[in-house]
């Protein structure tokens, strides 16, 4: 049975769960350490969430709620299902509960980005109600 977490507290098994979906996030990504994990987890308005079957983490996402000057905005970021497990609606169930999440905190707008290649994904965020917005994304880069 799937079960979709509100991560609270973390262990072993939470980091190793992550850092096992890591590589399918992004190839560049450094490895999760509890010192990291725990810095996520201490920020206010960061929370993680994911999705465990049999003790196995399959998917997960970080929802971080802000106030701005005219509104409460949220962002959703590291959405990923292993790849074993895409195609069960696992995603899906992620998206609902951080939405879910976002709209007890009173947030008004909820934000993410995808990479246009992710075309599965671009489709479930659709399904689940999210519209493109004619914008571009800046970044700007310390290192």
């Amino acid at each position: 049975m799937l079960r979709i977490i509100e991560v609270n507290a973390i262990d072993q098994n939470l980091l190793d769960g992550l850092n096992a979906l890591l590589p399918q996030l992004s190839t560049s990504a450094d490895k999760m350490t509890m010192a990291r994990l725990r810095k996520i987890l201490d920020c206010n308005g960061c929370f993680l969430f994911t999705a465990v079957a049999q003790q196995r983490i399959l998917g997960c996402l970080m929802l971080t709620v802000f106030p701005i000057l005219t509104d409460m905005r949220a962002w959703i970021d590291d959405v990923v299902v292993c790849a074993s497990a895409r195609g069960q609606g696992i995603g899906r169930q992620l998206l609902v509960r951080a939405i879910q999440k976002a709209e007890t905190l009173g947030v008004g707008t909820i934000n993410l980005t995808s990479n246009p290649r992710r075309r599965e994904a671009l489709r479930l965020y659709r399904r689940v109600g999210f519209q493109p917005r004619d914008t571009h994304t800046f970044r700007y880069t310390f290192f």
